[in-house]
């Protein structure tokens, strides 16, 4: 009798050891499911940060091509405009200076 209860003591014993062991890697998995969780999210935000920062590039410079043509076109126009203005002038003058004579 005295051997059969220390086969059932050992066995107990094995059968808490294994399933503390089992406890131990079930808790390990978890903390490890959350910590690939957490690095998965903080991946996808990091990735849309870069992909957001590289669209307001992408506009940044468009918006200063844009800016660059409008200048340019600008100052054509205002060149135009002044010339138009230097003609005036002139046909003015020789329409005062015909006027006196």
């Amino acid at each position: 009798m005295k051997k059969i209860g220390r086969v059932i003591v050992i066995i107990v014993f094995i059968i808490s050891v294994v399933a503390f062991r089992l406890y131990q890697k079930y808790e390990y998995d978890q903390q490890q499911k959350k910590i690939q969780k957490a690095n998965s999210e903080l991946y996808k935000k990091t990735q849309e940060q870069q992909r957001e920062s590289a669209y307001k590039a992408r506009e940044e410079a468009a918006q200063a091509k844009r800016d660059s043509a409008f200048k340019e076109q600008q100052q054509q126009l205002d060149a135009g405009m002044q010339q138009l203005r230097d003609a005036r002038k002139k046909l003015e003058e020789e329409v005062t200076k015909e006027k006196q004579h």
